[in-house]
């Protein structure tokens, strides 16, 4: 395919992205084994790919206390998605000097179409539904949500940049608790799960 294909840009998002997929292998399988894959190909077939934009995760970091967290923080990944991302990366790294590669480190993100297993629209769903019960865990947590379209822009001035063989967050820089997304969507829709 790479071969046929010829690239002039590669954007690999390919992964299994939630963190509690119920088979650990797939996980590592997508999110490391498929990304060098794909990577060795672009190699062998003597690809003139001007950038190859890797999205990995800030899942790497896992929970860090001290805030904001920049790219040189230590990984302390906390599940097995964010230990596939970090063995990712390294993978990746391995074939720098080979290809023009960046790696993006995308916080959450959310947007329309998304699936309910992820936080954000499972809350969402809830209330447009009315479900008399929402089951969360921990309400006293805030995150970093951005827009799916803001993430998007970023990887676009990623791909225009002369930058390679760097790594980048992609976030808001801006922590929103839990409560004050389920807040947002009791004031939205009238219901109190």
């Amino acid at each position: 395919m790479v071969k046929s294909v010829q690239p002039d840009y590669v954007v690999h998002l390919a992964a299994v992205s939630f963190v509690n997929h119920h088979n650990v292998s797939d996980i590592y399988v997508a999110n490391i084994v498929a990304t060098t894959n794909l990577l060795d190909a672009l190699i062998s077939q003597n690809t003139k790919v001007k950038k190859v934009l890797i999205a990995s995760s800030g899942n790497v970091y896992g929970n860090p206390i001290g805030l904001p967290i920049d790219e040189k923080a230590q990984f302390i990944p906390e599940n097995d998605y964010g230990v596939s991302k970090v063995a990712m990366e390294y993978a990746a790294r391995l074939r720098m000097r080979r290809l023009p590669i960046v790696i993006a480190r995308p916080f959450n993100y959310t947007g329309f179409g998304q699936s309910e297993k992820f936080l954000v629209p499972k809350i969402v769903a809830a209330f447009k539904r009315h479900d008399p019960v929402l089951e969360l865990g921990n309400l006293d947590v805030a995150r970093d949500f951005s827009d799916v379209r803001d993430v998007v822009s970023a990887y676009v001035r990623i791909l225009r940049s002369n930058v390679e063989g760097e790594v980048f967050n992609v976030c808001s820089g801006k922590s929103v608790p839990l409560r004050e997304v389920i807040r947002i969507c009791n004031k939205l829709t009238g219901h109190h799960p």
